[in-house]
């Protein structure tokens, strides 16, 4: 969270010397491939236990949040 403005201009102004025009961004993808979603799960390795462990307790937490956020809904809807 920005709390100093002279903070947040000065990180824009940073972020916009960052950013490549229209034009550098083409010549970049000239001669460049698109990315082939078939081809990186083709090519990728598996993923490993610790990788699906935390993709699972991922899941787990976001529908956890849904019913949560849907039992918030509801009761604002009760209410209202």
């Amino acid at each position: 969270m920005w709390t100093d403005t002279s903070d947040l201009k000065a990180a824009e102004t940073a972020l916009r010397r960052r950013q490549r025009s229209p034009e550098a961004v083409v010549e970049m993808a000239t001669g460049v491939a698109p990315f082939s979603a078939e081809g990186w799960r083709r090519d990728a390795p598996p993923a490993t236990p610790e990788e699906l462990a935390g993709q699972d307790e991922f899941l787990r937490q976001r529908a956890a949040d849904r019913e949560a956020s849907l039992a918030r809904e509801a009761g604002v809807e009760a209410a209202g």
